[in-house]
């Protein structure tokens, strides 16, 4: 399979003296990624007019993270300037498909939502609930749309899943 998002390398140019070497890192974007296997070829230019370039080829096999999120919808919610906002929460159920213990972290950025855990640790099956709320700063919001984006992470694995966030306020004239 090829590669939604082409891979990028840790620094796009450099230096590197006659007879000398420098490391690079490649950076996949695995995000949303279906498990599977997937390559791509990175091109290395030179200025060496006798080797031009080089191509290196990567695989990347993507696995399902053991950190389950459901459901996968986004939190959606509307109404008037100073509220109330209709639904006020979201919860998203968090299940270890794994065979060993997890941590994990649940995050936002805005001021105006929150998580009630922020994080913990999952044993092989085990299961927990996060409520996502809007809080009082909600209703201090202008009219418009709102966004913001809950996190949820494996931080044994590294893996990040996320769900959106999203709050129309209505302006009341």
């Amino acid at each position: 399979n090829p590669l939604p998002n082409p891979p990028t390398a840790s620094s796009a140019s450099g230096a590197v003296p006659a007879g000398g070497s420098q490391a690079k890192q490649v950076l996949f974007d695995s995000a949303d990624l279906a498990p599977g296997v997937y390559e791509a070829d990175v091109v290395i230019n030179g200025n060496d007019p006798a080797n031009p370039s080089q191509s290196v080829h990567c695989v990347l096999t993507a696995v399902e993270d053991d950190l389950v999120v459901a459901p996968v919808d986004d939190f959606e919610s509307a109404g008037p300037e100073g509220g109330p906002f209709t639904p006020g929460s979201m919860v998203y159920t968090l299940t270890n498909n794994g065979v060993n213990p997890l941590d994990w972290t649940a995050a936002v950025t805005a001021p105006w939502v929150e998580v009630d855990v922020p994080g913990g640790t999952l044993n092989p099956a085990g299961t927990v609930q996060v409520t996502v709320a809007l809080n009082a700063n909600a209703a201090a919001l202008p009219g418009g749309t709102h966004t913001d984006t809950v996190t949820f992470t494996n931080t044994t694995s590294g893996v990040a899943k996320t769900r959106g966030v999203t709050l129309e306020v209505m302006a009341v004239a």
